[in-house]
Formats: structure tokens, C-alpha cells, sequence
């Protein structure tokens, strides 16, 4: 947990729920995902996911979380998200430019 509040602040990011591996609930599960739709009695449809890696992707598709946004290193394996319907970001402003527009 103390990397992932590390990583919000420094990107001037807020959350109402956070869930680390120390919650217990791994990706790429849905679980964790799911433990969050059911608190909130939302709809998967109702929400996005965003995250790094593909076990973000593969959780949020089990989960049925249509929306998935992705930050991708540009240096890293351009294909690694082909095929899965996730919208890839190759910088942070960019990656907050379309969360701005579902909101």
C-alpha cells in the first residue's frame, strides 16, 4: 500500500477506494474488481478500469468492466495489449486527457 499512495501523490491522483495485494484480493482475478462493484452496487458498465499491466486487463474483462484504459511504457512491447479491446496511453497527461472525457 505505501507504493501505491506513493504513486497517487506523486501523480495528483484521488481515489475513494484503494485495493493492494495486502487486501487479499489478487488480479488477474476479477475479485478485486468485483469486491468494489458489489460495495457500490454498481453495474460493471458503469465504470473503468485503469492500470499498467495485462493482468489489469485480463481482471477487468472477467470482471465484464467493458471500459479498460491502459498506461503503456513506450519503450516497452508496443503489442503486448493487442486484441484486447483496451485503450492503450503512452503518457500520463494523454491517459488523464480521456479520463476527463468519461467524467
Amino acid at each position: 500500500k505505501k507504493n501505491v499512495h506513493s504513486l497517487l501523490s506523486r501523480f495528483q491522483l484521488e481515489f475513494d477506494i484503494v485495493l493492494s495485494r495486502e487486501d487479499g484480493l489478487w488480479k488477474p482475478s476479477a475479485e478485486p474488481f468485483l469486491f468494489v462493484l458489489q460495495g457500490w452496487e454498481i453495474a460493471p458498465v458503469e465504470c473503468g478500469v485503469v492500470g499498467d499491466a495485462i493482468f489489469d486487463v485480463e481482471a477487468a474483462q472477467a470482471a465484464g468492466i467493458p471500459t479498460i484504459l491502459v498506461l503503456s511504457n513506450p519503450d516497452g512491447d508496443p503489442t503486448r495489449f493487442e486484441g484486447t479491446g483496451a485503450e492503450v496511453f503512452d503518457s500520463i497527461p494523454a491517459l488523464q486527457d480521456r479520463i476527463s472525457s468519461l467524467i
